[in-house]
Parts: structure tokens; C-alpha cells; sequence
């Protein structure tokens, strides 16, 4: 993978974090009123996934060789604040799932 891919990969990634960022506020805001809806759920799980896939591809050995170190770190903690807020708003919706359970 050439340098220039490398960079223009990670500027992608570094818009989708943000869009994926904003994307939580704005649904952390409808679940402070209430549990989260099955949508908002499964879309929950979409982001998870596509953080996973995004770790893995600044992991890659090639990014790594092209990235600077700094950028790397910036781009690391962006995913790991994106995934903090994914796992708070999952555990709410585990929460209102719990009780559906016991009484099953």
C-alpha cells in the first residue's frame, strides 16, 4: 500500500470518527429521556463494528510504517472515546433488556 493511500485512508477514517462521534451525541441525548430503541440498538452495533474494523486497519503493518506517531496516538484515542460511548449506551440498552428476561 503507498504512502499516499495510507494518508488518504486515515483522513477518511479520521471524517468517519467524527461523523460516528456526532452520530452518539445526538442519539445519547434521545436515550438521557429513556432506554434506547431496538433501531438505535442495532445501529449501536453497526458503529461497534466498524470501530473494530478501523483499530484493525490502523494496526496494519503498513499504516504503521507511513503514519507518523502522533497522528496514530490522536487517531487511537478517537476510537477509544468513540467506543466508551458506544459501551455506555449499549449497557443502558442490556439494562432495560435484563428485566424483560428475568421475568421471561
Amino acid at each position: 500500500m503507498s504512502r499516499r493511500t495510507v494518508v488518504r485512508e486515515l483522513r477518511a477514517s479520521r471524517d468517519e470518527r467524527k461523523r460516528m462521534n456526532s452520530k452518539l451525541g445526538r442519539m445519547a441525548q434521545l436515550v438521557r429521556r429513556g432506554q434506547p430503541t431496538q433501531d438505535q440498538y442495532d445501529e449501536l452495533m453497526r458503529v461497534r463494528h466498524a470501530i473494530a474494523e478501523m483499530r484493525n486497519r490502523l494496526g496494519t503493518a503498513d499504516t504503521k510504517a507511513w503514519i507518523p506517531e502522533g497522528q496514530r496516538y490522536h487517531a487511537e484515542k478517537d476510537i477509544a472515546a468513540v467506543e466508551r460511548k458506544v459501551d455506555i449506551l449499549v449497557a443502558r440498552g442490556v439494562a432495560r433488556d435484563e428485566p424483560q428476561a428475568r421475568s421471561a
